[in-house]
């Protein structure tokens, strides 16, 4: 009897055991779920930064071009290959 209530505690306590690695390694995962939910919004707002930036000086660009003389344009962007 003592060897069958010896293999009880023992099983008890391993399953005790991989209860607790289990749940330690839940909070482990969701804690790196939740750095690379803010390291991927940090980069997407910057991405999108970029895109609005580049978005305004190509409007400035069209609208400059379709404002000015060419040579205007030329002269104020340093565009001499233009002419050649």
């Amino acid at each position: 009897m003592t060897t069958l209530r010896t293999v009880t505690e023992t099983a008890a306590e391993l399953g005790k055991e991989a209860r607790e690695s289990i749940e330690e390694l839940g909070r482990s995962a969701g804690k790196k779920l939740d750095e690379a939910r803010d390291e991927t919004g940090g980069a997407l707002h910057s991405a999108a930064s970029s895109v609005r930036r580049a978005g305004r000086e190509g409007s400035a660009v069209i609208d400059n071009c379709s404002t000015a003389q060419p040579i205007d344009w030329m002269l104020r962007h340093r565009t001499s290959k233009i002419m050649t």
